[in-house]
């Protein structure tokens, strides 16, 4: 009877043994299926068009407008804001504001009625300052999406993404356009004052193309420039 006993023992180990093989060798299976899976999936992650489209179109929304800012009131030759800098004889030029110039001492802005109409039009930021005066921020031109122009891939989850975007200027935008005829009665040195500072730039010329990297993370797309 032991010797029966031993046997059977013997049989069950065997059979064990025969068993957790088979164990392993599912897991490794499972394992390599998961691993081809995993590589077959990440090569054939795409970032679509569309939604390059919407991520190139926030980006470009969330970095603003081109603006002017400037006051209104009677602004002292030494203010921070120069009442005599380019910008204000721009506006002036522009019919926005009328600049009241004494002989001598502080200098007084006032608006114009077409101009006072003009930038309450375009959603323009009035601010009242300590120093009686009046802030205004108007925007000039909003940047827009022209088209993608190629999306390449770096990696499984980074996109290498051309795009072309132009500006689309407002009323007062195309008084500020440096190409324009009110710019360009102004000295190089002025010009370029207006053009660092007071939000003129060439809003009818389409700017270079763009490229930026988009990023796939956890938590969602990033954009960061090349």
């Amino acid at each position: 009877m032991s010797e029966l006993f031993q046997e059977e023992l013997e049989l069950e180990k065997k059979a064990g043994r025969g068993f957790g093989a088979i164990i392993i060798i599912i897991a490794m299976i499972a394992f390599f299926a998961t691993v081809i899976g995993w590589a077959i999936y990440t090569n054939t992650q795409k970032l679509k068009p569309e939604l390059a489209t919407q991520l190139i179109t926030k980006s470009l929304q969330e970095r603003g407008p081109a603006k002017v800012t400037f006051h209104t009131g009677t602004l002292a030759p030494d203010a921070m804001d120069d009442p005599r800098g380019p910008q204000y004889l721009l506006l002036e030029k522009a019919g926005i504001v009328k600049n009241v110039r004494p002989k001598k001492g502080a200098l007084t802005t006032q608006l114009t009625p077409a101009g006072e109409k003009l930038i309450t039009s375009l959603g323009a930021v009035k601010k009242a300052e300590k120093d009686g005066t009046t802030a205004y921020t108007v925007p000039l031109a909003t940047r827009k999406l022209v088209e993608i122009n190629n999306i390449t891939k770096q990696s499984a989850q980074v996109f290498l993404v051309t795009y072309t975007w132009q500006w689309v200027p407002n009323e007062l935008g195309n008084k500020f356009d440096a190409a324009g005829e009110l710019v360009k009665s102004f000295s190089p040195y002025e010009r370029s004052q207006l053009i660092d500072k007071h939000g003129v730039d060439f809003f009818h010329v389409l700017p270079p193309k763009v490229s930026v990297v988009a990023t796939k993370e956890d938590s969602g797309w990033s954009l960061s420039a090349q």
